[in-house]
């Protein structure tokens, strides 16, 4: 069985605080009648419980990580490691310092792949993370997860996020992407993960021209079909039409291939999932009050999925 070593990412600036409390820690309904539940420990315990997953580490802020986890973290049955992020620590910088850390403790090579999980999906289930897994390719650098739209209509009344487009198979599907990705943190740029991850700390205006401007300079095989994306996107929240004409420039095996084929020539993966905990995460305190107030109701539609 292939089974891998998986990180969750729990810290965060300012920007990802709610009333005070960093997103991944905020309090949830407390379903057990025992103790008040957080995003980050309802992670980690479906951690626990993936048969695929073979050790866990968490990296965040040390004052969240020893308050509110230490209490879920001795009923973890798998190796758990915590890495305490350093002060205005950056996505990147957390990624490749979790990374690092979980090498050098178990003793692994620095190529060793990683599954990173974001600590602020509360409703993120075990049976995801191993199909997650299963579908990971032998020698694949990257993978990444999209949870597809037909699978999300019973939450769109609570939940409006935005989609992007994909061709899989010739037909056009609109896609949620799912934090939840495999990566080996050696392999990618770390100007990559800079410009991607930099919205926190940025406006969306500056963060979308910092990627497009990535693409166009470092991988020009790959800014016609991130334009295109946009493009479609665009029209289609603005119209709801939809234009099939550009399928094939969007088309899972095609966007794959010019990964492999061009710099940094990366083994790349694009997953479709009908699992769709990972669309109700939270970004902010919106998505909080929304999840808080239909805790329950979510569950019970997402088991039924």
């Amino acid at each position: 069985m292939k089974r891998v070593h998986a990180i969750v990412m729990t810290g965060n600036d300012e920007n990802g605080f709610i009333n005070g409390v960093p997103k991944c820690y905020v309090d949830l309904p407390d379903i057990s009648d025992i103790k008040k539940p957080n995003p980050a420990s309802l992670v980690l315990s479906s951690l626990n419980m993936a048969k695929r997953v073979q050790s866990i580490t968490v990296i965040g802020d040390e004052e969240c990580l020893e308050s509110k986890l230490k209490v879920y973290s001795r009923e973890i049955k798998k190796p758990i490691i915590k890495v305490y992020q350093k002060e205005e620590a950056s996505f990147a910088d957390n990624l490749y310092l979790s990374h690092d850390v979980l090498c050098k403790r178990l003793n692994l090579d620095e190529d060793t792949g990683v599954l990173y999980v974001s600590g602020d999906a509360p409703f993120r289930r075990h049976v995801t993370i191993d199909d997650f897994i299963e579908q990971i390719k032998d020698g694949s650098d990257v993978a990444m997860c999209l949870i597809e739209k037909e699978y999300l209509k019973q939450f769109l009344h609570v939940f409006r996020k935005p989609l992007l487009p994909i061709s899989k198979n010739g037909k056009l599907k609109w896609c949620k992407p799912d934090d939840m990705v495999f990566i080996k943190p050696k392999k990618i740029p770390r100007n990559i993960i800079e410009t991607l991850y930099q919205r926190r700390r940025t406006d969306k205006v500056r963060w979308s021209y910092g990627v497009l401007k990535l693409f166009l300079e470092e991988y020009p095989k790959l800014f016609p079909t991130l334009a295109v994306g946009v493009i479609l996107r665009q029209f289609k929240r603005s119209t709801n039409i939809t234009l099939p004409l550009f399928n094939g420039s969007l088309d899972i095996a095609k966007i794959e291939k010019i990964a492999r084929e061009y710099p940094p020539n990366l083994n790349g993966q694009i997953i479709t999932t009908r699992y769709a905990d990972g669309y109700l995460d939270i970004d902010n305190e919106a998505d909080y009050r929304k999840i808080h107030s239909n805790f329950s109701r979510l569950k019970y539609e997402l088991v039924k999925l």
